[in-house]
């Protein structure tokens, strides 16, 4: 381990990650060595360095195996959901790591395929129980349902940013939860192409224009934030973004 420990290559570009999975096997060893809170420190170091999810989700397993044993570093807990249009299994693990990176620990809450209405607003609903300190909306823009062009698109923004302001103060009365609300991505491809932003009614245009109204209504609501999706996936890159695999 304090071989290991003794090599720090700069942190460039690749250099990270290969920094990372050096301080995975760090811990590796000092887990079995019985340190585990040197361990503990360098995987979340590791978190901070890589963007493998192959490596993210190996260390949160070692994470899970250190809590199991009795070490847990986190100074805070919360209680998130995170619901939507998506099935969040493969995301939960590294949710999960990235809070432990920033010395929180949280019990998490998978919501159902699309059921986000029904597990907010029910009255009997799972979510009830769980009673979640953060609620995450994680809603895509398939869940708009938009063609590729609408005739009434102010319509259209109003009764979106109505029916989530609906499950906000739901989740603020319900729950005492903040809340993330993911805002909407351009898809990458129109058959309209350009058109699809220039046009009054195509759903480019709407995405964009119900994306700034998203912001104004989160302003004037307490323990609302608006997470910028469309320009992570822009980041990233819309198809790799989007990619089914």
């Amino acid at each position: 381990a304090d071989m290991l420990d003794s090599f720090s290559p700069h942190l460039v570009g690749e250099y990270s990650e290969r920094e990372a999975f050096r301080l995975f096997l760090l811990a590796t060893n000092q887990g079995a060595m019985g340190q585990q809170q040197k361990a503990l420190l360098a995987l979340a170091r590791a978190v901070r360095l890589t963007s493998s999810y192959k490596l993210l989700c190996r260390i949160a397993k070692l994470v899970r195996e250190n809590e199991r044993a009795g070490f847990n570093p986190c100074n805070h807990s919360s209680r998130v959901a995170i619901l939507g249009n998506a099935t969040f299994n493969l995301i939960a693990p590294v949710l999960k790591v990235q809070a432990f990176a920033l010395g929180i620990e949280i019990e998490l809450f998978e919501g159902g395929y699309n059921l986000q209405v029904q597990e907010i607003l029910a009255p009997d609903s799972p979510l009830v129980a769980f009673r979640p300190n953060v609620v995450i909306l994680a809603t895509d823009w398939r869940w708009l349902g938009l063609g590729e062009e609408k005739a009434e698109p102010d319509t259209e923004i109003e009764t979106k940013v109505t029916e989530l302001g609906r499950l906000w103060t739901a989740c603020r009365e319900r729950f005492g939860a903040f809340v993330i609300q993911y805002n909407f991505e351009v898809p990458a491809t129109s058959a309209y192409g350009r058109l699809t932003t220039m046009l009054p009614g195509g759903r480019g245009l709407i995405i964009q224009r119900l994306n700034c109204a998203l912001v104004e209504a989160a302003a004037k609501e307490p323990n609302v934030a608006v997470l910028d999706v469309e320009q992570l996936a822009g980041v990233i890159g819309k198809p790799q973004w989007n990619d089914p695999r």
